[in-house]
């Protein structure tokens, strides 16, 4: 066999390389087990069986802690958190997290300091309407271009007071704000459109429950609204209130309550199931962080109990990113935290090629096994060229 040098120092580099590799890849940790509190808010009542039993873990936190901040994606594939506020101020920063980097980095700063936002994406495209620029209620637009990582600002919202703590989501290449508040005594029950196609804002019919600090994702054509408190309620107790909106019909439908009372929760969507998570049994006297997680079926109107959030926390930046629901930042009973969690619920679509992971691990210190792979090749390659020149010689 003339080539049988080559073919045996290949075989002997590829047996050092698995050797290195092995090692590196049993040593990886499994999906960590369930792990359901004592909070009766958490483990009373049916568990719900996931798509991906895993539970709530922590990734690289925000680079400083907020509330009140808008979470967004409008790729799938990387989280954005704008604005929110800290201990003492609003806060103008955007940042944006690549899960499959571990990374934050800062992007364009909001044109004003905002807090009490929510968010919606079309296309490569952040709307964010309102918010908080303490002490006042705005009637801003603005519009994030993810891809020039600018802003740019579209017709106020014709709310006369404006809005802040307004659930915020998008269908049909549309943004609906609904509910919030526009700092009178009650909250308000509005259902505004905006069309970016026109620039102009439309008004929808009004939810059945007046509320502010609910939280809102779109599936199946439908936009759905949860938890949230009432200005009326002088103890600003959470809700329990599911509703959903219907855009094309311009019609509201009650749902099954949620089990766990929640304000200013987070939310997010595999595109089978609505997840609800975390927020506060009030924003009054008793106020108390959650870390419950629940899950609803369209299909059967019901709720079901799921993992708990490492941390509790309300006023996230929420969003379902990579396959995850994310939740990052927030408040619970210690003060405003910058914990960053996240769970997974369904499939990631934004895992890297063959040759991308092997460049993207390449760029992290603690992922050897594709450079060892390509540098075992090469060498693999140039010891049996050598081999075969040496053998040429003698011949």
């Amino acid at each position: 066999m003339k080539n049988r040098p080559v073919f045996v120092a290949i075989l002997a580099t590829l047996a050092l390389i698995m050797l290195a590799v092995l090692p590196a890849v049993a040593a990886q940790p499994g999906p960590p087990p369930f792990n359901h509190s004592a909070d009766p808010s958490v483990a009373a009542g049916p568990q719900a069986k996931e798509l991906d039993p895993e539970a709530w873990a922590t990734a690289v936190p925000l680079p400083s802690a907020r509330w009140g901040a808008a979470g967004a994606t409008a790729t799938g594939c990387t989280l954005f958190s704008i604005g929110g506020w800290t201990d003492s101020q609003d806060l103008a920063d955007v940042d944006v997290y690549d899960p499959l980097r571990g990374i934050w980095a800062p992007r364009a700063p909001l044109p004003q300091p905002l807090d009490g936002i929510q968010a919606a994406s079309i296309g490569n495209l952040i709307y964010v309407v309102g918010g908080y620029t303490r002490p006042n209620i705005n009637h801003t637009l603005y519009i994030y271009d993810t891809l020039a990582n600018s802003w740019s600002t579209g017709a106020p919202i014709p709310n006369p007071g404006g809005i802040a703590a307004a659930a915020v989501a998008a269908y049909g290449g549309k943004v609906y704000v609904i509910g919030g508040d526009d700092g009178d005594a009650s909250s308000n029950t509005t259902n505004y459109e905006y069309d970016p196609a026109t620039n102009t804002w439309a008004i929808k019919a009004p939810m059945p429950t007046g509320r502010e600090n609910a939280v809102a994702v779109t599936l199946n054509d439908k936009i759905y609204v949860a938890g949230g408190v009432q200005a009326q309620d002088q103890n600003l107790n959470g809700l329990r209130t599911f509703e959903a909106y219907d855009p094309v019909a311009d019609t509201w439908t009650v749902l099954a309550d949620m089990i766990q009372p929640r304000v200013a929760p987070g939310i997010g969507t595999n595109g089978v199931y609505i997840y609800v998570y975390g927020g506060a049994t009030t924003y009054g006297s008793g106020y108390t962080a959650l870390a419950s997680t629940e899950r609803y079926d369209p299909a059967t109107d019901t709720w079901s109990r799921s993992d708990p959030l490492v941390e509790a926390s309300d006023g996230m930046a929420a969003a379902y990113v990579t396959g995850k629901l994310w939740a990052a930042g927030g408040q619970s009973e210690l003060g405003v935290i910058a914990t960053n969690q996240y769970r997974h619920v369904g499939p990631c679509n934004c895992e890297p090629t063959a040759v991308k992971l092997a460049r993207f691990e390449g760029q992290n210190e603690s992922s050897g096994p594709p450079l060892w792979l390509l540098a075992g090749g090469a060498a693999a390659l140039g010891l049996g060229r050598w081999l075969q020149r040496r053998r040429t010689r003698a011949l």
